[in-house]
């Protein structure tokens, strides 16, 4: 029987190659940020080559939002299976299946299971809330997905990822997202370099989904504002931030101790799922 696995990236899918006989495809765009990226047209078209697909994923939002494109884009597709998991004995703590080794991961190969119709009815719903124009589906569904038995069960990790990513629009208290908030919150006690403080935000996450890449991207906006919120010392373009220092301004205090807000100090441009703000 011919069999193609898809999973989150690199770590995992080398492992995978290791001990696997069959083909280890790879789908990893960043969807929590930016605009919505289509699944990729192998992935329709391969899965028809096969007499099963089977997905690994993990619990975290970049995972469930790729996983939900994908049960989107293969809702026709009869011969799917899913491995998604959220921990593993004796890995603690747990991020993701980028951390398990070739034994670790072959483990898992007996417990996938065949995706159901309820699986993909609510992966279609969720994707469309997501590329929606107007956010209130979506914070719709993450509500259902994190309050309902029946949705949890369909899906079990979906409802927080959700929630997570819905964190990310502006605060109505001071207009920060939670990446936001999280990186000046810790620069009010003092200065970091940059890769020290994507570690420490990271640290406060209960899913860390997100790479240093796209945390920098964000504290570049941050000190490039019309009002900058932070300084990055000795920035340059294209340099990378990891050894370089970062601080608040005193903005960036007024901002997250409530006496300014950041969209009236900088307006807002930013796109996420179907949201252009």
């Amino acid at each position: 029987m011919s069999t193609l696995h898809i999973t989150n990236g690199d770590c995992a899918a080398d492992t995978l190659r290791t001990f696997l006989p069959d083909p280890v495809n790879i789908t990893c765009d960043v969807l929590h940020d930016g605009p919505i990226v289509p699944a990729p047209a192998w992935l329709a078209a391969a899965t028809g080559e096969y007499d099963e697909v089977v997905l690994w994923f993990e619990h975290d939002l970049f995972d469930q939002l790729l996983l939900i494109r994908a049960l989107d884009a293969l809702h026709d597709q009869s011969n799917l299976s899913l491995i998604c998991i959220d921990r593993f004995p004796g890995v603690e703590p747990f991020y993701g299946l980028g951390q398990l080794n070739a034994g670790q991961l072959a483990s898992l190969t007996d417990t996938r299971s065949p995706v159901t119709p309820d699986q993909y009815a609510l992966a279609q719903h969720a994707w469309a809330a997501f590329g929606a124009a107007d956010p209130r589906e979506l914070a719709q569904v993450a509500h259902l997905t994190t309050t309902s038995k029946r949705a949890r069960a369909v899906l079990p990790f979906l409802g927080d990822a959700l929630t997570r990513f819905l964190a990310e629009y502006p605060s109505v208290a001071h207009g920060l997202s939670r990446t936001e908030e999280a990186a000046l919150s810790v620069l009010r006690d003092g200065p970091s370099r940059a890769g020290e403080l994507f570690w420490t935000v990271q640290a406060r996450e209960t899913s860390p989904f997100m790479g240093d890449w796209g945390f920098y991207t964000i504290l570049r906006g941050l000190a490039s504002a019309r009002t900058p919120l932070l300084g990055i010392h000795d920035l340059t373009d294209g340099r990378d931030l990891h050894p370089l220092t970062v601080t608040i301004t005193d903005a960036g205090r007024d901002v997250i101790e409530g006496r300014e807000d950041a969209i009236a100090l900088n307006g807002i441009d930013r796109w996420l799922g179907g949201v252009l703000r």
